[in-house]
């Protein structure tokens, strides 16, 4: 697991903090398909949040209590959103 930068969350894919394809595999569905950085920010044009989930999922694979605390802080008005559609 590559270092996280917790103040800067938005700038963040999954591709920033990792780089194990199997972790890839469980957090992205469409991984390969979306198989760089660049493939992916694309992706999070079309459903934004969908990057603050994908943050949570890894979170919870690696236990970092730290990363799911802050992605739900830094995405908490989005996600409220999310769920209340």
């Amino acid at each position: 697991m590559k270092e996280i930068d917790y103040k800067n969350l938005r700038s963040v894919t999954i591709f920033d903090i990792c780089d194990d394809p199997a972790i890839f595999k469980k957090i992205m569905p469409c991984y390969p398909k979306y198989k760089t950085k660049e493939d992916y920010i694309e992706l999070y044009k079309e459903s934004p949040v969908q990057q603050a989930f994908d943050l949570i999922d890894f979170a919870d694979i690696t236990n970092n209590k730290k990363l799911r605390d802050a992605v739900s802080k830094e995405w908490k008005t989005e996600l409220t959103h999310f769920f209340n559609e």
